[in-house]
């Protein structure tokens, strides 16, 4: 794992360098675009409310309910037009209804994983962020501090569940964001866990990847390729008091995405009304106490509409010895977290149906009702097993106050 973050600051040295050079060239027609005035402070807030129950059939998964409240809130400082270069310090609140104790962790499934009980505490956790921020070249953003994850990086649910970027605590580490019209890129690092020596807890952070090629576009169709990466580790060398199990893990896919906007003539036509799908081979490697440790393989597969305030997707999925410990459900055939409701699976599957309607809409508030069925295909002539979810979110983010000098 540490091997794997040489090859992506390495990667991101390569990278940084031809953005300067692209940034040399266009420095006098960005100089020329810019509207923002010479310094400029900014106050931007989220808050959010999210409740989920998931009632999940053994041995598949292990059923809970979340609800729970987040607010952010972050002042920004720009200093001039001409160094595309600013900083911002703020907090985050997380609140778990009814929980008496706040134990440090990745997602809500791990947070008793690998943080000890004495080290929890009664308080809600108020999680100081910073970030500092620069635009080398018009479509590239390198951040150190607080990493952007809107839409969970465009990352597909079985590497990373769509439900993390509500129960987890902000990503902080550094990224590299790369946006241009054939090409987009998103990679990052979320350093969740700093060890000092003699320290009793474990390092711990995951490292992320998401580039999409935008090889075909003809009026209302498009096609794009995608590389998609989650690694995971849990370690530490300086922590010798710590006696918990270091191991790594890493999870892939490449796939194709296709989307159709419905016709300009058709009732439908509108910036959310139209047709997507995506098919993925996914791979993924662990590395742990155990020996022989084979790769796994899976098969996804989603199709989807969205039309006006409704999304309807159906889903395939079919794995086998396949890990990612930050997927979405029913995608690990091991079990990671010690349930004694789960068991360790050679292969597993499902079909599924998602629907999320929005109520309202806005570019400050959204409310919406999803739900989600899965339908597990067995893996004997048992009677086939149904899981199912549902969940009501309410997102409000007032506008961003901004004053300039």
């Amino acid at each position: 794992m540490r091997q794997a973050l040489l090859y992506f600051f390495t990667a991101l040295t390569i990278l940084s360098n031809a953005i300067n050079t692209s940034a040399q060239n266009d420095q006098s027609s960005t100089r020329s675009k810019q509207t923002l005035p010479p310094m400029v402070f900014y106050l931007s807030m989220v808050g959010e409310g999210f409740f989920r129950n998931n009632e999940y059939k053994a041995p598949y998964g292990t059923g809970y309910t979340l609800p729970i409240g987040q607010f952010q809130t972050v002042i920004g400082y720009r200093i001039e037009q001409n160094l595309p270069i600013y900083f911002e310090l703020g907090a985050s609140l997380t609140l778990y209804s009814g929980a008496e104790r706040y134990p440090k962790g990745t997602w809500y499934a791990e947070l008793p994983y690998w943080q000890p009980p004495a080290h929890t505490t009664p308080i809600p956790h108020i999680i100081p962020l910073f970030a500092f921020v620069a635009h080398p070249s018009k479509n590239a953003e390198v951040r150190i501090g607080k990493v952007k994850r809107s839409e969970q990086h465009g990352i597909i649910d079985p590497l990373y569940s769509r439900e993390y970027s509500h129960s987890s605590y902000p990503e902080m580490g550094v990224q590299l964001l790369w946006n241009t019209p054939k090409l987009v890129l998103d990679t990052w690092v979320d350093w969740q866990s700093f060890i000092y020596k003699n320290d009793n807890h474990q390092e711990a952070f995951v490292m992320g990847l998401n580039t999409t090629y935008n090889a075909w576009k003809l009026k209302r169709h498009m096609l794009s390729l995608s590389l998609q990466a989650i690694a995971t580790h849990r370690g530490g060398e300086t922590n010798w008091q710590q006696q918990a199990e270091v191991h790594s893990y890493l999870a892939t896919g490449l796939g194709v995405n296709y989307s159709y906007i419905f016709s300009h003539n058709s009732s439908l036509r509108s910036d959310n009304n139209f047709l997507y799908g995506k098919f993925f081979l996914l791979g993924s490697a662990m590395r742990t106490t155990e020996e022989n440790m084979k790769p796994g393989f899976a098969q996804y597969a989603l199709f989807g509409v969205s039309w006006n305030k409704l999304t309807i997707e159906t889903r395939f999925w079919h794995g086998e010895r396949f890990v990612s410990p930050l997927g979405g459900p029913f995608v690990n055939t091991r079990n990671l977290w010690g349930s004694p409701y789960m068991e360790n699976l050679p292969r597993n599957g499902y079909l599924g149906l998602f629907g999320k309607y929005s109520f309202f809409k806005s570019n400050y508030a959204d409310l919406s009702l999803g739900g989600e069925l899965w339908i597990h295909i067995p893996l004997s002539q048992s009677t086939k097993k149904i899981s199912h979810a549902m969940e009501l979110t309410l997102t409000i983010f007032p506008p961003s106050i901004s004053l300039s000098k």
